[in-house]
């Protein structure tokens, strides 16, 4: 069996895709609490933040594929937030201790989401490279009301690093 192959969007003929980080609440419920673009380096086809990719908004990287379609960023960002928050459930079910995932969603040309990787215990810092630094403190405040960070300290109380998924 092989694997689909998928037509990533592209912004200046670099590939992009997102991370979307959904966290359990302090109130217990799944909740996506970010979504980053991920831009690859210009002669790579990777688009992760160490292989030299470049963070940013999603609406940056979303705006002209948008805007041809006729769509609008709120909307999108809703449509992978919803995405975010189903697979949480899902794998809430089988996985009855899972308190945050980080779903990297690759684009197709027609804006169709597809599920790359699920990552159980993903890195939050990327988010510190949004402008708005109000998605970070949300995601730090949520790691720490369930203890995977401990509070006045970057370090995470586990460092395991978690996937799911192929690689």
């Amino acid at each position: 069996m092989s694997q689909q192959g998928i037509e990533l969007l592209k912004q200046d003929g670099r590939r992009f895709d997102f991370r979307v980080m959904v966290q359990m609440n302090p109130a217990g419920q799944w909740e996506t609490t970010g979504i980053i673009g991920r831009l690859a380096h210009p002669r790579k086809i990777v688009t992760n933040y160490h292989a030299g990719g470049t963070p940013l908004p999603m609406e940056t990287l979303m705006k002209t594929h948008l805007e041809k379609a006729g769509r609008t960023s709120r909307g999108y960002r809703r449509e992978l937030s919803k995405l975010g928050v189903d697979v949480a459930l899902v794998l809430g079910k089988r996985f009855p201790g899972l308190k945050e995932i980080g779903i990297d969603v690759a684009v197709d040309t027609a804006l169709k989401p597809w599920i790359l990787e699920v990552n159980t215990l993903p890195d939050p810092y990327i988010f510190l490279r949004l402008p708005d630094r109000g998605v970070y403190r949300r995601i730090r405040k949520y790691a720490i009301a369930y203890g995977r960070f401990r509070r006045g300290t970057r370090a995470s109380v586990n460092s395991k690093r978690g996937r799911i998924g192929k690689k």
